[in-house]
Parts: C-alpha cells; structure tokens; sequence
C-alpha cells in the first residue's frame, strides 16, 4: 500500500520593489483607546528626509503585506490603542521576512499577539502583565544608534486609565536601550536587527530640546541601516505525493536590496538532529525580487520527517535571521483513526446503538443535523463576524452523524465544514486564538480529523492537520504567560481553553511532535486545578451553576480521554466524584433553570445531560441518570456536541434523591426544597461562602498561592438568598453584572449604604491584610424533614472601617412553604443597614406592614415584622455599563442604631392568604406567628442571644430554635420542632408536647394516625400525641408505649420506670403477698403483654431501688418472706427484645425491642 505525506506549514508571500528612503506609516484607531496622533511621527520623518506615505487604518482598514513590501520600512503607529487587531500576523510574517519595523504603542505587547512568533520576532520582548505606573525614561544604552543624541533620563507624561505603558522585559534576542527609570530592566525601546519597539505612546514624550523629534528620526534610521538583505522566506512540498516516488519541495529566496546570488541546500532527518543533504539548487536574484527553486526528494519508508533548507550566498549580506527553514512531513499510515471515544472497530455496535437503545439522542441529532445542512459559512474575510462555538458545534455533531450515517450527503457535509472552518485565519476575537472558543474549535476539528480520517482525501488531510497545528499552536502559545488566564486555575476560561487543548492533542499524537507538548501542559495544569479542588466533597463550581456545566463539558471529555488513551485516571478524585451532586440538588422546582448564586445567567448553557450521564455511567448514580431524564424531558438533548452519545449508558436505573436539604460545604451555600419532581415546589438557597471556595481559598492563602487569583465570577452578595415559589422565581440577584458587580444588586444587606469587599469590582478583591481573617461561612444548619435553621455569618464580609460586628442570617424554611429571614445586625456605631430583595421584572408592591410578590402563575407576600420603623426604596437599577437591570425593594432602619434585627416572614398568598404577627422581639429573642385562613398556624421561636427558659404567649421550652404547628380551627398540634432543647410546653394550663431526658434536634409531624419523627429521639423521649397507632423514626417503625396521651419512645431497656397502677400489698405475720393486674402495651398498635416482672425493693419511697427478683410474667402475683425487713416495693413489667409491630399501610415487621417497662405508681400498706 502506498504511503501519504502531511505538510504541516507552508506560507505563501510575494514580494514588491520598495522605493527608496521610504515609510509607511500605519496610524491605528483599532479598538479603545487615545491616538492615533499622526503627525507626531510624520513631521520629525519628513524634516529628516524620509518620505511618509500615511496609512489611515480607520478608513483604509489593514494594509496587505504586499503593501507593506512596496516601502523601505514600516512605521506601525499604536499610540494607546488597546488591541493590533490582525496586522499582527501581517507585521510577523512581515518581520520573519526580512522587512524592516519600527512597532509603537502602550498596549502593543498586551492586547498584540495572536500567537508566540509576534512576541518573539516581532516585538521581541516578553509581557509581564502589570502596567508601569512612573514614565520617565533612562536611557541605558548611550551607544546603540537609537541613543544618540539623546539625554541621560527624559520625562513622558500625561497617561490615562489604560493607556499607561505596559510592564515588558527584553527577550529572544532583543536589546534594552532605553528603559523606564522606576522599574529598572522594563522596555520602553527594545532593539533588534531591523526592528525597534517602542513601549509606550511617543505622543506623551517630551518635546523639550528636541527629544522626541530625534527618537524617532533614530528609529528609523536603525532599522534601515542594517545591510545584510537576502533570506529565505518559504518552503512547502507537493501534495498527494507518495512513499517511493519523487516528492517536489520547493523554497522561495528573497533579495531585499541589491543583487545576490548563491545557493540552496535541502537536507532531510529523522530526529531533527542528524541531517543529509538530499538537493542543491542555485539561485540569481536581482535588487528587490524573489527568486523560487525546486528541489526533488525520495522518502524511502513511512515515518517522521524533518525536512530544511540553507542559504548560502555568495557574499556576506545573508540576512542572519533568515538564513534556514524548516518543516515536518509524516506518514499518514503511521498513525491510527478514529481513536477518540470510539475505533473503527468499535462503529457497527454506535450504528447499532443509533437505532436501539440511543434512538431518541440519534433521532434529535439526525434533526439538527438536517437543519445545519443549510448553514453557509461566511467569506473567510469576515472571520470576526463568524460565531465560531455554533461552526464547532455544527462541525462536531456533523461529524458524528457522517460516521453513523456514512453517506455521499453527511460525508460531505461534515467535511465541508471542516474545510470552511480551516479557512478561516482566525478563530477568535479578543484574545485572539488563544481562548475558550478558539479551544473549542480545535476540540471540533479534532474529532473531525480523527472520526473522518478515511473519508478525507490527502490534500483535505493536509489542510486539516496543518491549521490544526497552527490553531493548536497559537492556543499553547496563551499558556505561559501571553494573556490573564492561563495561571487562573479557579477560572473558567483556564479550565476550558486546557481542556479543549489536551483532549485535541490526541488526534495529532502520532503525527505532530508537539502534542506531547501539548498533552503534558494540561496534565500539569489539571494537577494545579486538583491542588485547589480535587479533595472538595460537594462537586460544587464557585462561579455559578451554568459556569459548573460550562467547565464539566469540557473537563469530562478530556479525564475520559486521558484514561482512554494514557491511561491515567483522574475519576477517583473526590470533587469529580461528587460533581453530580452540585447539579442535582442545586435545580430549580424546573430543572432547567438555573439558581441565581454568583455570575449566574437563568438558562441552562452547556449540557447538563452529557455530564449527568457520564456521571450515571461512571458511578453508577442513579440520581444523576433520573435528573439527566428531567432535562432532557423538558429541552431535549443539549447536542451542544455529540459526546453524550458516548456517555450515556441506558442500563443505569433512575431513582429520585430523598434529600429535601442539602449543603454545598465548600461553597458555604443551603439549597432546599418542599418536594422533587415537583414544578409548583418551593425553593430557598442561602449563600455565605469564600471567593472561589473554602478549599482553594485556605489553600491560596494559607498555604501559599497556587497560580494566580481571578474570582471575578464570584459576587459580594455573602449571606445572600433567594426564594421561588414553583415557576415564580420571586427574590433573586442580579447574576451576571459584568463589568462590575455590587452587593446593591443583590439579595443581602448594605451597612450605611454601603457593601461587601467587593463591591464595584470584578475580581479584584480588596482583602483584609489577613485574607484568613474575612471567613463568611454558615455557623449553624440544621435541617430535617420538615423544617430547616440555616444561620449564615457574614460580619467578615464587610470593610472594617464600617464597624460591624455581627452580621447573622437566620433562615428558617419551615415545608411546604414558609420562610423566614431573620437578619440580626450590630455595629460599633449606630448605623443603617439596608435589607435587599430583587427581581429583574416590576413584581414588588407595598405597604406599610407587607410587600406583595404578583407572580405569573403565583402570588406571596413578604410580611414585615421588624424593625418598627422602616424606610423604602423601591427603583429599577440598571447595571453598571449594561443596557439591562432589574427592579429593587429595599427596607432600611429609619434611625440609626447598634443593634437592629430584621425579621421578615414569606408565605404564598394561595391557596390562602396569611397574616404575620411578631409576638416578642428584642436583640436576643424572636418569638412570631402565622396564621393562614385556611387554619395553619405556625408559632416559630428563634434565639441570637437569649440563655434562659423561653416563655412567650402559649409557647414554653428550653430550645434554642422552637417551632409548633396547629390546626386553630381543631385546636390539633400537627407539628413541632426543637434545636437542643429538652421540653415543649403550649397554653395554659400547659400541655407537654415534647419531653426529652437529654437535649436534642428533633421534629415530629402527626398525619391521620402516624406519628413521624426525625433527628434525635431521647431515652425515654415523651410526646403528645393521641389517637396514634403507628410511629415511625427517622423512617422506620418503632416500638412505643402508649402513656394516656403520650407517646413514650427511645431507648427503653435501661429505665427500671414502668408503672403497675393497681399494686396492692397484703401482708401477715409470716409473709408479704404483691398482687396486680397484668398491664397492656401498644406498640405501634399491637397489643402486647409483659414477659416478666422485676420486682424491686427500697428503704424510702426515694429509694435507691434494688432489684430483688424478676419472676415470669404468667404470675400476676408475687410472696415475699416477711424475715427481711422491706418498706417499699415497685414492680416493673418487662418485654423480651424482640416482638412484632404492625407497619403502616398494612402488613407486619420484627422489630427490635429494647426492654420495655410501663411507669410505675407504687403503694405502701
């Protein structure tokens, strides 16, 4: 079989004859910024005798580079524009040729470069990110030509905002002439042969004693006085070419001044280290021409080739630059496709799969497929205007279609949308080339190359592999140090652009000797993503839940590949162990629509069905596959790109989570919920937590920083919460608030209108000199079946010079649906503090005791109960440079004060309204009621300070958190809870509807007659409850004993405290006889009689009491020798461990029973 060959670069260029003491001076206006101010580099040249042909880039657009050839040198004029725009290839390839460039402007090494050839031969210097913030020049070269005539030290002045001088060192080979004075060894004029580059604006550069006028008449002169003038400048082989036969190569020679000649050399390698020549060719080029030349080549076997070619001239004027060439060539048949998810082998079971168990995932395909048939790309010129995510997704999917359905219709539309998008010179805006959709292209056209390798032709595979180099390239080139991103490993855009990266290195692994490079590069950066996030147990993703679908849709599919093809397996770790979790408990009552915590935006934006059945998949979490199912049941598949196809596993069963309450505890944030697979379900999150997460937050700055710090995702909103009540998404943040972010727009609370560290930023945080001393965090959660205490701390969020010292968030959600937030607020100095709810639509109304929430398909209703004296502000607030917003209802204190406690009450207004009533309020105690029309009546009593016994209208107990529910039309209790408390009493007189001997958590609800209880049961616990039959504990039957109207549960065996009410003594001269009537137990509406009696003997009614005998418990009758001198008795009736209970809703169950004795009453005679 013959073999192919793959060109992996080939550059086209022409060249023109230049006139004489010529410059082209390329004024810019591209992008933000000051300048351009032409004339400040046109005059002094002209004066000099140059002659200026000016390139107005605003209205002539980029010049070619067959324009730039037409001059003796170019001038490119940034000034302090923000961006180069994409002249930068074209000054690259420019220089890389020989041409001759002076490069100006303040932001030219920042917002430049497209990939690292600009960095490295065109300015010559490397970016270090900060900007100078001094200009005064020292010049400390005085004898390089640019000095000359030049003072020691000149000022510049008149910067501003982002115009200042970016923070550059020299580098690959450039040399410091002049650098600025405050920060020794940073450029402001580096320079090189042919070229200088000017770090800053010549605008702001004085103009005393001509100083300006000569530095840039001595930047010119430098880079023409260099006479060297021929180089090479291109070399490619033909296409189709096979092994065996004779390859063409070909080479172009350029004269950039006078006439040369010499000749060529074409040398050939395996390793890149050892070199044969294979050709020569001579060349005779005349002033200003180029000169192309042939070789021929015979590559004897497949394999990997290094191909160059040498420049020797007859003279010495070889430019030094451009004196050799290189490329690399390979065999196709050296590597093996398709590899990536699937093998060839593998495509009949995907075919099979397409129409059986992944039929519905194909069908959806197979439509938006039919519907990309129509797409037409735009004309490669309009590369900025192409939406390059839409051309990868249409480019992946295709591609997947075509190998299920590998006909002439989805062949050919697959690869012609690879064609089109290789046509493109670029694939990104901004950071051009080296960002998350750009990444996303590569991944694209990676499983493009790899899935339709058979199908291309050799030349359509030459052109894939090559821009998918370069692309591949330019993204690499981000990841040392070129833009912001690729040290932020608590950032989206590092997680995305390296994961599209190292899963795209593996279609060229064989092929291209870089990929190792590039594979080893997101190996070390996802090691430095698992320093900060691997031990997390929640699987929870700081900046907001559609960012946590953004960076696991791209992550997933690079750990799947690291295992597939190197083997190494990163889905131990424990934070993509948990990552479901995040998602799952983190929905909406709607699936699909995304909680408002951080950055946040409403719709769902990648996945989550990919990553949800991968994670079903991969541990089997059947909570995932049943959440995957509810999206896909509302959106269908996301088809964001086809690699569900390969995740989902329809073996995996579904099961709905139990969990009503959940806590992602690195994110310090509650989420919970009235009922799953719910949409008319109410849902609560409360927020408290650390930039970027506690973990990587202690871990940054407790141990020593990981890269570098960029929450600018994460907003100043600590201790915020929202609320929805089903599809009516009532009290939310503003989410997304790019380009600054303000705790005014959020759903927590301003102190003296002002707020958190933070505030009006993006990212740049303004921590505390002890970043360990700002820890919001939540202090307290309790949460059960019923109801749910969250107590968020967010005093440390605040800037010191404010005063606060204690800013405590006590949320409780009692189910279905009430909701109160109590804010408890205190500060050094009288203050006022501003309560925050919001919505981006006008829902809000009010009045002097209620705020009323109209909803779409629901109403509620926001009772104010304290403090007394309020003050509103209701506005609609645009966000800060947006063109969007949302409306605010604010409630602050009328007068300031130290200590000031808000307590507000949310209740549905269907299917009955609500009143809400504060029943005692003071700094350390909050005791309301809520009384609905339809007879609920919740009393709710909350400590922030209170000590002592809690004794307030009807209600009764030693809890730290007490709620009781009744029925105020029945008068029935049919619900109560405790936060470490022992009793619960209600009226007066008072009834007991709660005892326990030690404190404990614990709620119990009454339904018909069950009684539920959750949390801690107590030994010998006691609770009201009549009319019961069964009772089940933390969802399991338990045995009980019935005492009047008191349930008596827990761990029974060891209380020797039954009563045998009818004991009766008769006694004579010679013995005592004990006789009683044999008791009957109730457990769980089983009647039960004892096994034995324990009868007992004492000294005092106090006893202590001594076990004297235990007698079986057919006797109902006990004698006693009257020899022994006894005062008391007390007989206990006891149970075996083990009997039966009935369980509710029919049948029986063994349960375990614990000693179970009845009270006891004792009589003397």
């Amino acid at each position: 079989m013959l073999k192919r060959l793959c060109l992996v670069l080939v550059v086209m260029l022409f060249a023109h004859a230049a006139a004489a003491q010529s410059v082209l001076l390329i004024a810019s206006s591209h992008n933000k910024g000051t300048g351009p101010f032409t004339s400040t580099i046109q005059t002094p040249l002209t004066i000099a005798g140059y002659t200026v042909r000016v390139w107005d880039q605003l209205t002539l657009g980029w010049p070619p580079i067959d324009t730039l050839w037409a001059y003796n040198c170019v001038f490119f004029h940034g000034s302090e524009r923000r961006a180069t725009g994409t002249i930068d290839s074209v000054l690259t390839a420019y220089v890389e040729q020989g041409g001759r460039l002076v490069i100006e402007g303040s932001n030219i090494a920042s917002y430049g470069g497209a990939y690292p050839e600009f960095e490295k031969k065109t300015i010559h210097a490397d970016w270090q990110r900060a900007k100078q913030t001094a200009f005064t020049h020292q010049v400390v070269n005085a004898a390089h030509p640019i000095a000359a005539g030049l003072p020691a030290t000149f000022a510049a002045s008149g910067y501003s905002g982002g115009g200042s001088p970016d923070r550059v060192l020299p580098a690959h080979g450039g040399t410091l002439v002049i650098q600025f004075q405050s920060s020794p060894g940073t450029a402001a004029v580096v320079a090189a042969p042919r070229l200088a580059f000017v770090c800053g604006s010549l605008q702001r550069v004085t103009t005393a004693s001509g100083v300006r006028n000569t530095l840039i008449t001595n930047l010119v002169n430098w880079v023409l006085q260099d006479a060297d003038d021929t180089g090479l400048i291109d070399m490619g082989y033909g296409l189709g070419t096979s092994v065996g036969q004779v390859c063409p190569v070909w080479a172009r020679v350029r004269n950039y001044s006078n006439a040369d000649s010499g000749q060529v050399i074409l040398q050939a390698s395996t390793d890149s280290s050892t070199w044969s020549d294979i050709d020569t060719a001579f060349f005779d080029a005349a002033g200003y021409e180029t000169d192309s030349l042939l070789f021929s080549w015979t590559p004897a076997s497949e394999g990997r080739y290094y191909l160059r070619v040498l420049l020797s001239v007859d003279g010495s004027d070889a430019y030094a630059a451009n004196n050799a060439t290189g490329m690399l060539v390979t065999t196709f048949d050296n590597a093996v496709h398709p590899k990536l998810f699937f093998t060839a082998a593998q495509i009949p079971t995907l075919q099979a799969q397409a129409l059986s168990s992944h039929l519905a995932i194909y069908q959806q395909l197979n439509t938006r497929v039919l519907q990309d048939l129509s797409y037409t790309p735009l004309p490669p010129a309009q590369w900025e205007d192409v939406n390059f995510s839409e051309m990868a997704r249409m480019l992946s999917i295709a591609s997947l279609k075509a190998v299920l359905t590998p006909t002439s219709t989805f062949l050919n539309n697959a690869k012609n949308k690879a064609m089109a998008l290789c046509r493109y010179p670029h694939w990104e805006t901004g950071n051009v080339d080296m960002d998350i959709y750009s990444g996303r292209c590569c991944f694209a056209l990676a499983l493009a190359y790899d899935w339709l390798y058979p199908h291309f032709s050799k030349a359509q595979r030459d052109t894939v592999q090559t821009k998918l180099r370069e692309q591949m390239q330019r993204l690499a080139a981000a990841e040392p140090k070129w833009i912001w991103w690729p040290d932020a490993y608590v950032h989206n855009h590092n997680i995305n652009a390296m994961s599209y990266m190292g899963s795209a290195c593996y279609a060229l692994y064989e092929e291209v000797p870089e990929a190792l490079i590039w594979e080893e590069m997101a190996i070390e950066n996802l090691d430095s993503i698992m320093e900060l996030y691997g031990p997390v147990t929640d699987g929870s993703w700081y900046e907001a839940m559609n960012y946590w679908g953004f960076i696991s849709w791209t992550m997933l599919p690079h750990l799947w590949l690291l295992r597939e093809q190197r083997g190494i397996d990163y889905f131990d770790t424990p934070w993509i162990e948990s990552m479901a979790d995040y998602r799952i408990y983190g929905s909406h009552p709607i699936p699909t629509q995304m909680p408002m915590i951080n950055e946040a935006q409403p719709d769902e934006w990648y996945g989550p069905d990919d990553q949800l059945a991968l994670f079903a998949r991969q541990y089997n979490n059947t909570h995932a596959q049943w959440m995957r199912q509810q999206v896909v049941n509302r959106l269908g598949y996301s088809l964001d790109g086809p690699l569900g196809f390969f995740f989902y596993d329809p073996t995996k069963s579904q099961t709905i989570p139990t969990d009503l309450s959940w806590i992602a505890t690195d994110q310090d944030t509650y989420f919970g919920r009235s009922a799953w697979n719910d949409t008319t379900s109410t849902y609560v999150t409360l927020k408290c937590g650390l930039p970027c997460g506690r973990h990587a937050y202690e871990r940054y700055w407790g141990e020593g920083s990981v890269g570098g710090w960029e929450p600018s995702h994460f907003l100043p909103e600590q201790n915020g919460f929202t609320l929805s009540y089903g599809r009516d998404y009532f009290v939310q943040p503003a989410g997304l608030q790019s380009p600054l972010h303000r705790t005014y727009n959020t759903t927590t609370m301003l102190v003296n209108g002002q707020g958190q560290i933070g505030d009006s930023t993006k990212g740049s945080w303004t921590l505390p000199v002890d970043e360990l001393a700002m820890n919001p965090h939540l202090a307290d959660t309790f949460m059960l079946k019923t109801v749910d205490y969250i107590v968020g701390d967010a005093t440390s969020s605040y800037p010191a010079a404010l005063g606060l010292t204690r800013f405590h968030r006590h949320l409780l959600y009692l189910r279905p649906d009430l909701v109160v937030v109590l804010d408890d607020m205190r500060s050094s100095v009288p203050s006022t503090y501003t309560f925050i709810i919001r919505n981006p639509g006008e829902i809000f109304d009010n009045d002097s005791s209620k705020i009323y929430m109209d909803g779409s398909a629901s109403d509620a209703d926001m009772h104010m109960l304290a403090p007394a004296n309020r003050a509103y502000q209701y506005s609609f607030d645009w966000y800060y440079k947006t063109d969007w917003g949302g409306w605010g209802q604010r409630i602050s204190n009328a007068t300031p004060d130290t200590c000031v406690q808000f307590v507000n009450v949310f209740y549905p207004r269907t299917p009955a309204s609500a009143t809400a009533q504060l029943l005692f309020g003071d700094k350390n105690l909050t005791v309301l009621r809520v009384e609905a029309d339809d007879g609920y009546e919740a009393t709710c009593a909350v400590t922030h300070g209170h000590q002592s016994f809690i004794d307030v209208d009807s209600i009764r107990t030693d809890a730290s958190l007490n709620v009781v529910v009744r029925d105020s039309d029945t008068g029935d209790f049919t619900f109560g809870a405790m936060r470490q408390g022992t009793f619960c009493d209600w009226g007066d007189p008072a009834i007991r509807l709660l005892d326990s001997p030690t404190p404990v958590d614990v709620e119990w609800k009454r339904s018909g007659d069950t009684l539920w209880v959750d949390g801690q049961v107590g030994d010998w616990a006691r609770i009201y409850a009549p009319d019961i039959v069964f009772v089940w504990v933390k969802g399991v039957a338990e045995p009980y004993y019935q005492n009047g109207p008191m349930i008596e549960i827990g761990d029974l065996e060891n209380v020797p405290d039954g009563r045998i009410v009818d004991l009766v003594i008769f006694f004579d001269e010679e013995q005592i006889k004990l006789d009683w009537s044999r008791p009957t137990f109730y457990i769980n509406g089983v009647v039960t009689y004892p096994d034995f009696y324990d009868v007992y003997t004492a000294d005092s009614p106090d006893g202590p009491w001594t076990l004297y005998e235990s007698i079986d418990a057919q006797d109902d009758r006990y004698v006693y020798d009257r020899s022994e001198l006894v005062k008391f008795f007390r007989v206990v009736a006891r149970l075996e461990p083990a009997s039966s209970a009935e369980t509710p809703g029919g049948g029986s169950q063994v349960s375990t029973m614990t000693s179970e004795p009845s009270l006891i009453e004792e009589r003397q005679k």
